[in-house]
């Protein structure tokens, strides 16, 4: 519910402690609804509500944020393990990726396996790739980036 509102509401101040509440604000909460992989869908019909919201604007809110996350994930994690795109296909749920220290060599092949799995990270947040089956998801995962 806490999600629903703030999308409604649409008034989230931006953290005043750089993301390090020890109680959480509206700003972290909702980064972390967007982190755990939450999008909005508006209810048909729209014209029940009292906003000016449509299907075309949370699309492109939804995408604004995963790109928001991917870029995050770019620039600051890394991705542990070399995984197929079979294995990635199966995973339930978000990749795990872990934050990457100051000191981390980054490697030109590092950062195309980087971007490669940030992007394929995006790509499973659409609903309709984890409607397919695992191996209709590999193709499609497959034939998004290439070598």
């Amino acid at each position: 519910m806490f999600f629903r509102r703030v999308l409604f509401v649409k008034n989230i101040d931006q953290c005043r402690r750089g993301g390090n509440c020890t109680r959480k604000c509206r700003d972290c909460r909702f980064k972390k609804c967007i982190e755990a992989g939450m999008t909005w869908t508006p209810p048909e019909p729209l014209s029940i509500l009292n906003t000016n919201t449509d299907p075309l604007s949370a699309l492109i809110f939804n995408l604004s944020h995963h790109e928001d996350r991917r870029e995050f994930l770019l620039m600051n994690c890394f991705y542990h393990g070399d995984p197929t795109v079979l294995e990635l296909a199966k995973i339930q749920g978000p990749l795990k990726f872990r934050p990457r220290p100051p000191s981390f060599p980054m490697t030109l092949p590092l950062w195309v396996f980087t971007i490669g799995i940030t992007s394929l990270d995006y790509l499973r947040k659409f609903v309709h790739v984890n409607l397919l089956n695992d191996s209709d998801r590999a193709v499609l995962l497959k034939h998004t980036f290439f070598d």
